[in-house]
């Protein structure tokens, strides 16, 4: 399993926000420093975001200092995944030339007749799609426009769909638990993978050591957990990048 140290971009400063809301952002510094301190620290993963772009796709405001953040860390040989905004095959093309491994789908993905149903199989490796969901009449119905509005869609019938148009690595993110440190949604998880032939991160709630051994140890089913998403536990101090590591190679 992955370690995927989060780093969420707003106006160039590393922020976590509670379940989403932009009105609720802890800062913890400019991002080139938070960067150089993780990757001093030995990771060998890295989840970015822009929020500025999550919340208006032509907020390019963060593309300096992303810019400067992928580059320090293809310097040290660390996979970089990044979304927020990516609302076109052109703007996934300017990513990879960047030097970006993986480009984060969400919102932009879900229409049925989406521009990301159409790409070919080389470039569907290169991406990741998002599915956030909130519980809704109890049923995991997923969310767009950054967290903002909830759509249609359950959960389980987004997984399927993507998963049989060959869109393996799914990221799949409670928002009631992100930025949270509430626990991860292991049994979700656990259900999942047992389910969809995915490659499945996981991302909210982690809170220390313990959940993301309780991450690694998921069984294997028709998919797999490939990573974890660690943001509010490593910016609080409540789990180092060691352990992290140290969990996820187990």
């Amino acid at each position: 399993m992955r370690f995927l140290p989060a780093m969420d971009v707003l106006d160039g400063q590393v922020v976590r926000l509670s379940q989403g809301d932009y009105a609720k952002a802890t800062n913890y510094g400019a991002a080139t420093e938070v960067i150089e301190r993780l990757l001093a620290q030995g990771i060998d993963g890295l989840h970015l975001v822009d929020l500025n772009a999550a919340r208006d796709p032509e907020d390019r405001g963060n593309l300096a200092t992303l810019r400067r953040c992928i580059s320090l860390a293809r310097a040290r040989n660390v996979m970089v995944e990044l979304g927020g905004g990516i609302r076109d095959l052109g703007m996934v093309s300017d990513l990879l030339a960047l030097g970006v491994d993986r480009v984060i789908v969400g919102t932009s993905a879900l229409p049925p007749d989406s521009w990301v149903r159409r790409v070919d199989a080389e470039l569907r490796s290169k991406l990741v799609v998002s599915l956030d969901f909130r519980m809704q009449d109890a049923q995991p119905m997923v969310v767009v426009d950054a967290w903002r509005r909830t759509s249609s869609v359950r959960l389980d019938e987004a997984v399927d769909d993507f998963a049989q148009a060959g869109f393996v690595t799914q990221l799949i993110t409670p928002v009631a638990r992100d930025g949270m440190a509430s626990g991860p949604d292991l049994e979700l998880y656990r259900r999942l993978v047992a389910l969809y032939p995915i490659a499945l991160i996981a991302s909210g709630g982690i809170r220390d050591v313990k959940d993301l051994e309780d991450l690694a140890a998921v069984v294997p089913g028709i998919g797999r957990l490939e990573g974890a998403i660690v943001g509010t536990a490593l910016y609080r101090g409540t789990l180092s990048v060691s352990e992290g590591l140290q969990a996820c190679s187990r």
